[in-house]
């Protein structure tokens, strides 16, 4: 029961963590959703949880904490069960950018680009590069 209780808590905060990002609350995400591990490390979905989290610190101006959860998120994938690699290196390329460390958003960007040409994300990555000729 107790841990069917902790599972409920941290399923809940990562659901109404979810629910502000979609509504353009990202302070209020980053407070549910750094909630989630203290509550079940084991959580089925803690690589998303930590994605959308990385996403919201970008948005609250911290891109430094976005790229250590993106990094962590990179080195964990499998023990996460995280598979998207293409949202993983466009969104590290812009926390990158914006830090101004161009030669490793560049990096992530191409990255993206070959190894994922069809990906979606490519023609952002495309006009990002060329954001920073």
């Amino acid at each position: 029961v107790y841990n069917k209780a902790i599972f409920q808590a941290a399923d809940n905060l990562y659901k109404f963590g979810l629910s502000l990002y979609s509504q353009k609350d990202y302070a209020g995400t980053v407070e549910y959703l750094e909630k989630v591990d203290e509550y079940s490390p084991e959580f089925e979905e803690l690589g998303n949880c930590y994605y959308v989290l990385a996403k919201a610190y970008y948005e609250i101006d911290n891109p430094s904490k976005s790229i250590e959860l993106y990094e962590y998120i990179s080195k964990n994938k499998s023990t996460l069960g995280f598979e998207n690699d293409t949202g993983l290196y466009y969104y590290t390329g812009k926390a990158y950018q914006k830090l101004g460390n161009y030669t490793k958003a560049r990096e992530m960007y191409n990255r993206l680009i070959s190894e994922f040409p069809d990906s979606s994300l490519v023609g952002y990555a495309k006009d990002r590069l060329k954001e920073m000729e």
